[in-house]
Parts: C-alpha cells; sequence; structure tokens
C-alpha cells in the first residue's frame, strides 16, 4: 500500500493527513517544527506513531508506527 501525505501548514501548529491510493484517510497528525522535529501520528484519535524529521534543509522524514519503521 503507497501513502500520500497532505501537510496544513496555516496555522502555528502543523496537522497533517495520510491517504492510501483511493484517497481514503488512514491518519492524521500534528506536530509543532519549532519546539522539536517530531510530529505525533493518531488514528481514530490515538496516538499510535511519530514522525521524525532528519534535515531542515531538504524533506526527509521517517514514520514510526507502534515503534516500528516503516
Amino acid at each position: 500500500m503507497e501513502l500520500y501525505i497532505e501537510l496544513d501548514t496555516f496555522s502555528p501548529i502543523d496537522s497533517f493527513r495520510f491517504y492510501d491510493e483511493d484517497g481514503k484517510i488512514i491518519y492524521k497528525g500534528e506536530c509543532d517544527l519549532t519546539l522539536h522535529p517530531i510530529c505525533y501520528v493518531y488514528k481514530n484519535k490515538q496516538q499510535i506513531g511519530t514522525i521524525q524529521q532528519h534535515s531542515k534543509v531538504v524533506p526527509d522524514f521517517t514514520l514510526y508506527l507502534n515503534e516500528k519503521e516503516i
């Protein structure tokens, strides 16, 4: 399964959504990149993972779900 991410950067806390190939929202998340480059991933309003940013220069992220690297 391929996942696509859509960011919403019009607020102090960035939010995002993960979609599958059919456009169905699979996960939602939010982060405050001013404090720490880690975003939290939620499913059914429960935190299930994190996204860690490796570089502020290029878009380089790692997704962890239930502590497993995806």
